[in-house]
């Protein structure tokens, strides 16, 4: 059931437990807290009216930030609420649904009473809302270690600094200095008020939000775009400039932009730099300075700093040949994030192992007969099992075992250990055999990024295709082996907790699965003697799209949505891939826009037979010529329908349908309009309709903070 806020959390006013002194000490034991980032602000020694009525979330009553605390403390300001939950609540819970619906507020007013209270969220009963509590717990635990990785070498950076350059405030080294305004141009960033009137255009649109501290050095995408309206009201820089955070709790760090875009007030802009400085120096300069540039910057508790002020700091210049190797090395540090390496050697694939590529076995002899040998395809790669079989000759170079690393090199570039029986390589499908100085599970998590980034870059028509020539020379970053296998030691840990933490959300799937065969049974063989009805018959719209002229280049970072099969998959909808269009290209496939309750159906391809119904939120959107739109007539609930066609053994019937090719899979409209759909009475397939309704408040959080996150 839905309830507002306020039915089941309390708050308490803080101003009781305000501290009277800000001389704080680290030796001190009472921590001073605030809701947003800092969240710590100090240690104090006061030891009266301290809270410790725990655990209590703090909610910043302007900005809405949330805080989940279980140790006492005293507070710095009254611009908060101290929430507790009632009986019915998990209080755990009641903070990630704050965090989930946390909104940038529009005005400068307390949001507890006036908005954020009457928000209406699912309360599930309070033993799911633990076992939510639990899975949500699992996933911060692994972006807290994450975290953890990058500031350690963030630290190394710092470290590195101070032994190239010294204390840059005292400059003990005597470096040359100068204002920084003399070094280059200083300009400050404008927002359009209200800037709700300028979202939703294509120009790039940086918030502070955009450039999370710990992370790379670069901004490299960002979440808002504003019309072209907007820019004249803000201030547009050019890729690679340098931009400095002025105010704020996040006052003190850089960032580089690597495309063009426009910064809001809360930016300064350092363009035009001087020769004589390195931009990755200036950038780690500036960075060190934190601690200066908050003590120097007006405004109390919201400390700013306007361009004058950072246009009057001494700058030390170094020769830039040291410059340049500082640089050189924050670029390797930078690239190594992923990793965590700082030494390593450049090396391509082909150099460090074996490459068996798969055969074009004759499809004449593929067989459903499981007594044969398994016949590994595309679809097979990733799930580690075929249901294809092939009865003939064959050299025994093409046997795959299992642990074996396989490549796809059509469609998605997927990588993975085989996970079944001895099977043979298909043609498209590669084999990985890694050298003795090597870690095999090493290679596998840095592949599984460098393909990404391939298949992200690589242009198609039909499907995406890998050459046997660009995969033998991708260069990979290879450290020592025993750094290679510490490497792959931490990886796994964290492989292990998401894939711990998705097989309990992969429960919530069995449950429909199995409450949709308790209620109908088997759709094909239909042992219940359900109506049988043709799939064009119940429906009002089946029919695929086009890609816009132009393909990948011609897409925009915020527009209409353009799915592709990339963004299905059966229960669920990979938004990462998402592409964007013109309302002028949208125009062009008019007659494929997709409708709320629409049933997304991939038609080609090693995806072929993946299913989802359409997101809410991703709409307006099209369809490319890879995806099917199935739009059912009201005597059919689209629930249902999704429950029939991923069901297992109608999804295998659907292989079957795409055909035993060797090389490409794919569902015609014909043969799509003629399947046969069993048809039970509407009041049933309403109550399973509604069964999954309920099944999916349960874990809606959890699909998105995955959306949103790490997963």
């Amino acid at each position: 059931m839905e309830y507002k806020l306020e039915e089941f959390i309390t708050y308490e006013q803080p101003a009781k437990y305000i501290v009277e002194s800000d001389q704080y000490n680290d030796s001190y034991d009472i921590p001073v807290l605030t809701a947003g980032q800092t969240f710590i602000l100090g240690y104090t020694n006061e030891q009266d009216n301290i809270f410790d009525n725990l655990p209590v979330i703090i909610f910043d009553d302007f900005t809405t930030s949330v805080q989940y605390v279980d140790f006492p403390f005293k507070v710095k300001s009254s611009a908060m609420k101290l929430l507790k939950n009632t009986s019915k609540s998990n209080l755990k819970y009641c903070y990630y649904m704050l965090k989930y619906f946390q909104k940038q507020p529009e005005n400068h007013k307390r949001q507890w009473i006036s908005s954020t209270s009457q928000i209406k969220i699912d309360l599930p009963n309070i033993d799911n809302q633990s076992k939510i509590v639990e899975k949500l717990d699992f996933v911060q635990e692994i972006i807290a270690k994450y975290k953890r990785q990058l500031n350690m070498l963030d630290e190394l950076v710092k470290a590195r600094f101070v032994e190239m350059f010294g204390d840059i405030i005292s400059n003990d080294k005597n470096w040359n200095s100068k204002p920084l305004k003399e070094l280059c141009d200083i300009s400050r960033g404008a927002s359009p008020r209200p800037i709700s009137d300028y979202l939703g255009g294509t120009i790039p649109w940086i918030k502070i939000g955009d450039a999370t501290i710990g992370d790379s050095i670069y901004i490299n995408s960002t979440k808002e775009h504003i019309i072209k309206e907007g820019v004249r009201k803000s201030r547009f820089i050019k890729k690679g400039s340098l931009i400095f955070a002025n105010c704020g709790v996040s006052l003190g760090f850089c960032r580089i932009i690597n495309f063009d875009g426009c910064i809001h007030d809360g930016w300064l802009a350092f363009q035009n730099i001087d020769t004589s400085l390195n931009k990755i120096f200036l950038l780690t300069t500036i960075n060190q300075m934190t601690g200066y540039f908050r003590k120097i910057a007006p405004g109390g508790t919201q400390p700013n700093l306007n361009t004058d002020i950072v246009g009057n700091y001494i700058q030390v210049v170094p020769p830039l040949e040291l410059q340049n190797q500082f640089a050189d090395f924050v670029k390797e540090v930078d690239k190594s994030r992923f990793v965590g390496m700082m030494d390593a050697e450049n090396v391509r694939l082909g150099e460090i192992c074996t490459i068996q590529y798969g055969f074009a076995f004759n499809s004449k002899k593929f067989t459903e007969d499981d007594s044969k040998i398994p016949l590994i395809r595309i679809r097979d790669v990733k799930r580690g099992f075929s249901n294809t079989y092939y009865d003939g000759p064959f050299s025994s170079e093409y046997l795959v075992h299992k642990g074996d690393l396989l490549v796809g090199m059509d469609g998605e570039f997927n990588i993975a250990r085989w996970k079944s029986q001895d099977a043979l390589l298909n043609q498209r499908v590669c084999k990985i055999v890694a050298n003795s100085n090597v870690d095999e599970e090493y290679l596998r998590f840095y592949l599984k990024r460098a393909l990404k980034d391939i298949e992200n870059k690589t242009s198609f028509v039909t499907v995406k295709h890998l050459s046997a020539k660009k995969l033998s020379n991708l260069v990979i970053k290879l450290p020592k082996k025993n750094i290679q296998i510490s490497i792959s030691k931490q990886l796994s840990f964290l492989e292990s907790l998401i894939h711990n933490f998705n097989e309990e959300n992969v429960l919530f799937d069995e449950l429909v699965k199995a409450r949709f065969v308790e209620m109908f049974g088997d759709p094909l063989i239909n042992e219940k003697g359900w109506k049988i009805r043709k799939l064009k018959n119940i429906s009002n719209k089946i029919g695929s799209g086009a890609t816009p002229k132009g393909g990948k280049e011609v897409y925009i970072h915020n527009g209409i949505s353009l799915i592709r099969s990339m963004n299905v998959y059966n229960n669920r909808f990979e938004y990462k891939e998402l592409a964007h269009i013109t309302d002028e290209q949208a125009k062009k496939l008019s007659n494929v826009k997709v409708e709320k309750n629409d049933i997304l159906l991939n038609i080609t391809g090693a995806s072929v037979a993946r299913c989802y119904i359409v997101p809410i939120d991703i709409l307006p959107a099209r369809v490319n010529q890879h995806v099917c739109i199935i739009r059912c007539k009201e005597i059919i609930h689209p629930i249902f329908l999704h429950g029939v066609i991923t069901n297992k053994e109608y999804q295998n019937h659907l292989l079957k349908l795409a055909g035993t090719g060797a090389t490409r899979e794919a569902i015609n409209k014909q043969q799509i309009e003629s399947l046969d759909v069993i048809f039970p009475p509407i009041e049933l397939q309403n109550q399973f309709a509604d069964f999954v309704k309920e099944v999916d408040k349960s874990r809606f959080i959890i699909k998105s903070m995955i959306k949103e996150g790490l997963l």
